[in-house]
């Protein structure tokens, strides 16, 4: 597959905060691969029929995002194929430790481990989760705070698969990841045997984020936008064990209140909310 690149050249008097909300201008149109570099964020569009649409669709969102916060910004389209894209996106996804002990590393470079380190491989392709992003940073971070040995753990929006392995490393004895993306579905199940991974233990689906889950999970993450978030709140509980813990990230810090208000609205005890990069992480007990 052929890929477009849109990148977003920026000048900014707050740099860090316009990086934050040009890649999520992206991660709103649900793409797979988005890169920051220095003043500049690049998302990946699928060349295909709707891609007028989808530049039409980015070009009025960074006006919109012009207006409300001071920025000028430039964008340059070009059209790449999956393998050079691959190729040039490696430079950009070295090993970074997370939390006390998990460090995620691709799986070309080498890395030196210490005894107590919980190693991720990761290949990520063209699917979302490397763990370099603040969002999912902070969703191995409360994974390895919340997860108890034996757990059973579904991963919402799964991606590259990174928070199901982290969880089967973590010691859960039961997984499950959902996306709606076939080919991030694909790449999750790479991932998990690329990382020896039990098969009897770990199932990747793909199709809407809770209808095609009938069984019950002690800890439950999703890392995705704020919106669907809101959206998976309505059925989380029918998803959930008793007195089981949902981990909810990809959450602006400016919307956090309209999740911390629905979560109040369905009986979801807040434990614990994570601030990064005006992003936001929060934890929730679903109370019995």
């Amino acid at each position: 597959m052929n890929w477009v690149a849109a990148e977003v050249h920026f000048t900014s008097d707050n740099p860090e905060q316009t990086e934050d909300l040009v890649s999520n201008i992206f991660y709103e149109f649900g793409l797979q691969g988005v890169v920051v570099t220095e003043a500049c964020v690049t998302g990946y569009f699928p060349l295909d029929e709707r891609i007028d649409n989808q530049r039409h669709k980015l070009e009025s969102a960074l006006l919109k995002l012009k207006q409300e916060i001071k920025f000028d910004y430039q964008v340059d389209y070009s059209e790449t194929t999956e393998e050079d894209w691959a190729e040039s996106w490696k430079a950009f996804f070295k090993p970074e430790r997370i939390g006390r002990r998990l460090v995620v590393k691709p799986t070309w470079e080498l890395y030196e481990s210490r005894p107590a380190d919980v190693i991720i491989e990761i290949d990520p392709g063209m699917a979302f989760g490397t763990g370099t992003h603040p969002t999912t940073a902070m969703c191995l971070e409360t994974i390895e705070s919340y997860l108890k040995p034996g757990d059973s753990f579904l991963d919402l929006g799964t991606g590259s698969g990174i928070l199901m392995i982290a969880a089967a490393r973590l010691g859960a004895k039961r997984l499950v990841g959902i996306d709606k993306d076939p080919v991030a579905a694909e790449i999750a199940e790479k991932n998990m045997k690329r990382n020896d991974i039990p098969e009897e233990i770990y199932q990747v689906k793909t199709g809407n984020l809770t209808r095609e889950i009938d069984e019950r999970f002690d800890l439950i993450a999703a890392n995705i936008l704020t919106e669907v978030v809101l959206t998976l709140l309505d059925n989380l509980n029918e998803v959930v064990a008793e007195n089981g813990t949902i981990i909810l990230s990809g959450i602006t810090e400016s919307k956090r209140h309209m999740v911390h208000k629905k979560m109040a609205e369905k009986g979801i005890l807040e434990v614990e909310t994570r601030l990064r990069d005006s992003w936001a992480a929060i934890v929730g007990i679903i109370q019995s």
